[in-house]
């Protein structure tokens, strides 16, 4: 059924323009019409950018490879973590060579990841298949993000970030401008589930009553990062040049690791915020005058 349906959206945005299809999945999904010509709200802004500010830098800093090289432009090497591995085929991978944990992602769409513990354990066979379906489809026109579309498809293993935790908390850091505004901490991720509990917090780690408590798990007590003030700075510089974006990083042992930059958090269709939320956020974020199409250099 996915695949008819992954088809079926893709035969789609062939056929019709990326603004008609933009405007019906938001319907859909936010049951309300989606105001592109008078955006306020911040999802609606995020719209607007995905549609008008196509600027190449986006698709490649959303490249989970290239961005290393954006980082490592901004002076923060240091943040990276290591990289073992790129591979164009999946069959070219050398599996005996690997270390005993690292984690496998494709370069080219979001939450396409394989964390694995313990190399000795891993199904190489199922693995293989379901990098191919990855490498294989286009996020970015299935979820209407054509940032992904202009990624050359790659395969990247990485260093595996060591934590007390089963999986290390996520801070996922809201910037505007070049400025960050507020936090969201992501912790208590059920690996089986994919259930997680998540809350937003300001930069002086006060927590921020945004979410629905009927559509979202919050997390009202998390752990203030010792290096908070190190990732604040982090962030700033690495959003510097876009009018948003999210940059997500992890915070292990005192020292702020580089996770990915986010342009579309949700599509720019998130759900879960609370009352008057996503107006208040949307007051944060300043449009460009100037439009960009089609990610071009």
């Amino acid at each position: 059924m996915r695949k008819i349906k992954y088809k079926i959206i893709v035969l789609l945005t062939h056929i019709f323009p990326e603004e008609l299809l933009t405007k019906i999945a938001y319907r859909l999904k936010m049951k309300k019409k989606l105001n592109l010509r008078n955006p306020s709200s911040f999802n609606e802004k995020l719209q607007w950018l995905k549609i008008n500010w196509q600027r190449r830098v986006i698709s490649d800093c959303a490249d989970k490879l290239l961005v290393r090289d954006y980082v490592i432009k901004k002076n923060l090497k240091h943040t990276l973590i290591e990289l073992y591995a790129v591979y164009k085929n999946v069959d070219d991978i050398d599996w005996k060579n690997l270390p005993e944990k690292y984690v496998i992602k494709t370069t080219n769409s979001c939450g396409t990841n394989i964390i694995v513990r313990d190399s000795k354990s891993i199904d190489i066979k199922s693995t293989k298949s379901l990098l191919k379906t990855w490498l294989s489809e286009d996020y970015g026109r299935e979820h209407l993000e054509f940032q992904y579309s202009k990624i050359d498809p790659s395969i990247i293993i990485e260093e595996f970030i060591e934590s007390d935790l089963p999986l290390p908390q996520d801070y996922k850091f809201f910037c505007f401008n070049g400025i960050p505004k507020f936090i969201l901490c992501i912790d208590e991720r059920d690996l089986g589930t994919g259930k997680k509990k998540k809350g937003f917090y300001n930069l002086e780690w006060e927590y921020l009553d945004y979410i629905d408590e009927k559509k979202s798990t919050v997390l009202k007590n998390a752990k203030r990062p010792e290096n908070l003030d190190d990732m604040i700075q982090a962030a700033k510089i690495l959003s510097e040049d876009f009018p948003f974006v999210r940059v997500d990083l992890y915070s292990e042992k005192g020292r702020v690791i580089f996770g990915e930059l986010t342009f579309t958090p949700m599509g720019g269709m998130a759900n879960y915020f609370k009352g008057d939320t996503d107006l208040e956020i949307g007051t944060y974020l300043e449009l460009p005058q100037k439009k960009y199409k089609g990610y071009v250099r």
